[in-house]
């Protein structure tokens, strides 16, 4: 058992890094090279104006492959431009013991309780076999909670695809914002994070754990339409893609998404009360829908302008 956890933490060795992976859809089609960085209108950037005051908001894909680089100039532009980075958490943050024990308290069952008691036999027994169609075996999983499970097959299974959690969106802005000295902020912990999900009801967390195996037997299908709608800024295309799958979950978009947004449109509001200028990095799924932080900015009388 210690070793099986030793491997789960090595998996998530940064978990807030990964953990969007579940909500949005899974993320991008390996195999699919980047397109030149002006070759489209229109790209998944947004600046945000009130009077002279502006900020950027990019919509960030959390695992990519190196070939996704160079990204669109205009990205590289609004971070030239930006005084300070803004990420869901700060990527500085996610390395402390302090987090890893965290995950292992809030993560793993207590005694005489395993995966397989609870989710009962025949249901233990149809995870198993999705897990195992995607090369994946839930035995070493057997004493954590369906939430990290979850994480860990997601995550597994875009890593089997060539995509790294190194080369997404933020950790490069991340790494070149400690290259050239800028500043960087987070909106939230990862224990804030982490506990979205570790505080799910066992009723919600099983539905979510055999709905992303489900899901993860589609994902190479639908990975190359999230991948063009995101470089493209197509939002309609992203809501349908990246958000569908919420509808059997209603409660968790609600916590894992809309309320989230309503809280960092206040943080924005912050941002764009002061003199800096700031680009703020978050996950592409927060942009679309009546909820998203497009419309969202829009309701609130901001000027928005897709770049």
């Amino acid at each position: 058992m210690r070793f099986a956890n030793r491997r789960i933490m090595n998996r998530l060795r940064t978990p807030s890094r990964h953990m969007c992976v579940l909500w949005v859809g899974i993320l991008l089609a390996a195999g699919l090279a980047a397109r030149p960085a002006q070759s489209q209108e229109k790209t998944s950037l947004w600046k945000v104006s009130i009077g002279a005051r502006t900020m950027y908001l990019l919509g960030s894909i959390h695992l990519l492959t190196e070939k996704e680089y160079p990204l669109d100039a205009r990205m590289e532009k609004a971070f030239q431009d930006a005084d300070a980075v803004v990420f869901e958490v700060d990527p500085d943050s996610l390395q402390t013991p302090s987090l890893q024990a965290y995950i292992l308290q809030n993560a793993m069952y207590g005694e005489g309780k395993t995966l397989q008691t609870e989710l009962g036999d025949s249901v233990y027994a149809i995870a198993s076999a999705r897990a195992e169609s995607l090369g994946i075996d839930l035995g070493p999983m057997n004493f954590f909670k369906p939430w990290l499970v979850s994480m860990t097959v997601a995550l597994a299974e875009m890593q089997r695809m060539g995509f790294d959690p190194e080369l997404g969106v933020e950790m490069y802005f991340a790494k070149k914002a400690r290259a050239e000295g800028k500043k960087v902020l987070g909106l939230e912990t990862a224990q804030y994070q982490l506990g979205l999900f570790a505080t799910l009801t066992d009723t919600q967390q099983k539905d979510f754990l055999m709905h992303t195996l489900t899901q993860l037997a589609d994902i190479e299908k639908e990975l190359p339409k999230i991948l063009v709608a995101w470089k493209e800024g197509k939002l309609d295309d992203l809501e349908a893609t990246l958000n569908k799958s919420f509808t059997e979950f209603p409660e968790i978009y609600e916590r894992l998404v809309t309320q989230r947004n309503h809280n960092w449109v206040a943080e924005i509001e912050e941002f764009l009360s002061g003199d800096k200028t700031y680009l703020m990095v978050v996950g592409v799924g927060h942009m679309p829908g009546e909820e998203g932080l497009i419309e969202l900015l829009k309701k609130k009388g901001y000027t928005i302008e897709q770049l």
